[in-house]
């Protein structure tokens, strides 16, 4: 415990690491979710476990030769998609008080000058192409958590925020909506995103008119770079 990592940020994963909630809330109530919220803040912090990340990945490449693993990200050298292992976590809902507070307080700025408010929580790509990244980790429980959680602020905020992971899992088989090399959506999957708002946005304002792919140019250029 004197060896506590007490960093916010784990570079070597690249992701946020829990937050430390005591007993006792600062609200005053009893946090009756201390055990399993100790539990996740300890296992993000032992000492030497970035040692152990570091030995664990140079034994799953032993065995998984068509792999290529740094500590930042993998590369399927089979398919040739690159991911970050840590999107493929198990996700909890944490802090659900914190994004409820913080969405009204964006509601309330965005009424106070006349700003019609959506919110898009975009799916990783992590969650919809694990199997040509690596099909033998667990696929993430990502879209059922994001789900559960939408519906959690929603109800308290009133806000229309859009998860679109069913409508990109249905277009997967058709065309690449993310880059193999990023984790960004390639246009297809943006035009994808666009509409899913546009729609959304002609429910309250009918005399949108959304463009049609056939509007734009189209070209295909194999030499994308990615970020990182």
């Amino acid at each position: 415990m004197s060896h506590i990592n007490k960093n916010d940020i784990s570079i070597q994963e690249n992701r946020t690491l829990a937050k430390w909630n005591g007993f006792i809330k600062s609200n005053g109530e009893i946090n009756w979710k201390f055990g399993e919220d100790f539990n996740n803040w300890f296992n993000d912090r032992f000492a030497l476990r970035e040692k152990t990340i570091t030995i664990n990945q140079k034994i799953q490449q032993s065995f998984e030769p068509y792999f290529y693993c740094t500590q930042y990200a993998c590369w399927n050298k089979r398919t040739n998609w690159m991911y970050w292992p840590s999107k493929f976590a198990q996700y909890n809902i944490n802090d659900q008080d914190t994004y409820i507070y913080s969405l009204k307080k964006l509601k309330e700025f965005s009424q106070n000058n006349n700003i019609e408010l959506y919110v898009m929580v975009v799916p990783t790509k992590c969650s919809l192409y694990y199997k040509e990244m690596n099909s033998s980790l667990t696929p993430t429980n990502e879209p059922k958590v994001v789900k559960e959680l939408i519906e959690v602020v929603k109800n308290n905020t009133k806000i229309d925020i859009l998860y679109p992971y069913d409508a990109f899992k249905n277009n997967i088989d058709k065309d690449l909506l993310y880059y193999k090399a990023d984790h960004h959506w390639t246009q297809k999957g943006s035009f994808i995103g666009y509409n899913i708002l546009i729609n959304k946005m002609k429910e309250k304002y009918p005399n949108i008119k959304a463009t049609k792919e056939n509007d734009y140019n189209i070209d295909y250029n194999n030499n994308k770079e990615g970020s990182n």
